[in-house]
Formats: C-alpha cells, structure tokens, sequence
C-alpha cells in the first residue's frame, strides 16, 4: 500500500506492471546481482541486513537490472524503470528488494530456488588455502610487464591523481557511505562519456594513505588502455 501524508502518496510498483512481471524475473535478477556483486549480496552481515540493501540504487544494481531486462526479452520494463523520475525508481528498487528478499530467500516455497546460490556463499564462507608465494622468475616477469605497459611510459612512481589523468580516469574521493559497506575503492563506469571510467575511493582509505594503484592497474591489464570500463570492479577494506 502507498504511504500517505495529506494528499500526497509514495509511489508504489503499480499493478498492471507488477503483474506483467514474470514469475521468475527476481530469480534472474539476483543472478545478475551474484554476477556484479559476489554471492554474499544473499547474505546477511552482522546487523542482520542483507547485502542488498547496499547495493540498492548503485551503478551495480541498474546494470544487473539491465543485464536481465535485456536477456529475459522486457524492453518494455526497462523503458519504464528508465522513465521513473530518480526519486520514484529508488522507491521501484526497494520493493523490487523486498521481494527477492521474500520469494527467494525467505519464502519456504522458494527454498529450492536458491539452492544454488547459498552454494556457492557457503563455498564464498570457507577458508581459502594460502596461496603460495611468488617465485623469483615469476616476480621478474610481472615486473617486466610492468614495465612494458603503458604504466611504465606513464612511470608508477607518479600519484594515483597523476596515473588517473594520464590513463583519462575520473578519481573522486567520495563518503565512506557512499561505497557499498566494506568496499575501500572500486574501478566503474564514468557517467562522464569524456572519461574512459571511474575511480572511486572512500574517504577513510584516502585519509588512511591508501592508495588506488590496484584499481589503476586492472584498468590497464583487465579493461585495457584506451577502452571504457564496462563492468564494477570492487576492493574490499
């Protein structure tokens, strides 16, 4: 039900849209969601609170619900999100919330719907074996890559600010709430076309002396020199 004060009521997902919504859509999106975000988006953090509700309205969050609209075949709900005013869709994400949250993870009828991705957060939970330490050969073959990428032209010696503008990546410092919870930096998609993408870094790492050298290299080795980020790239604190 919308919430009314005086004349005035909260937008809710109206019922012609809800109902044209196939059944298995927020299945897909979580899928999508797991993709972006890792499968602990399913899972509860120490508050009780699901990783959703920080993913909620994030770049993430438009690009998985785009990513399902698109291979599901409903253009049509993706033209609706999009024509939402921003205040209307934050309100159309949390309901969209509420209900991945009830029919997929805390519906006993949907209990065998999500079977495979509690799997693979239980598989997320458990110990990972130490990995082993590079060997010299290796270390001087990453080095020499180094060396011979656009980062060595540049120099690596140089700031993070100074790398970012010569690879033409936008480096913002933003509020530490302004990141999803645990992430100290991540490497996205600039909504500024004139950038090839973004950096953004929470502004207690920043303060902390951390650096964003992590996000700058896998620019340049995952995304490569030149093309525009298309995907979210986090690192956790």
């Amino acid at each position: 039900m919308p919430i009314s004060t005086g004349s005035f009521a909260e937008y809710t997902i109206p019922d012609e849209i809800k109902s044209a919504i196939p059944p298995y859509f927020p299945i897909a999106f979580a899928g999508e969601l797991c993709s972006i975000f890792g499968p602990t988006i399913l899972a509860k953090d120490e508050d009780g609170v699901y990783g959703l509700s920080y993913a909620s309205g994030t770049a993430g969050w438009a690009e998985a619900f785009n990513a399902t609209c698109r291979k599901l075949s409903l253009t049509w709900l993706l033209d609706y999100y999009c024509g939402l005013a921003w205040y209307d869709s934050d309100l159309f994400d949390s309901e969209l919330e509420d209900k991945i949250v009830y029919e997929f993870l805390e519906n006993e009828a949907g209990q065998n719907n999500n079977a495979y991705y509690l799997h693979l957060l239980d598989t997320q939970k458990r110990p990972r074996s130490k990995k082993p330490s590079l060997t010299t050969e290796e270390k001087a073959a990453l080095e020499a890559k180094l060396e011979q990428s656009v980062l060595g032209e540049i120099g690596i010696g140089k700031t993070d600010e100074e790398l970012a503008a010569a690879l033409n990546l936008n480096l913002v410092v933003v509020g530490n709430d302004d990141l999803p919870k645990g992430v100290a930096a991540r490497l996205m998609p600039s909504k500024d076309v004139k950038y090839f993408g973004l950096i953004e870094t929470g502004q207690a790492y920043h303060d902390g002396g951390g650096r964003c050298l992590q996000e700058i290299m896998r620019y340049v080795f995952n995304v490569g020199h030149g093309n525009r980020v298309r995907k979210i790239f986090e690192r956790m604190a």
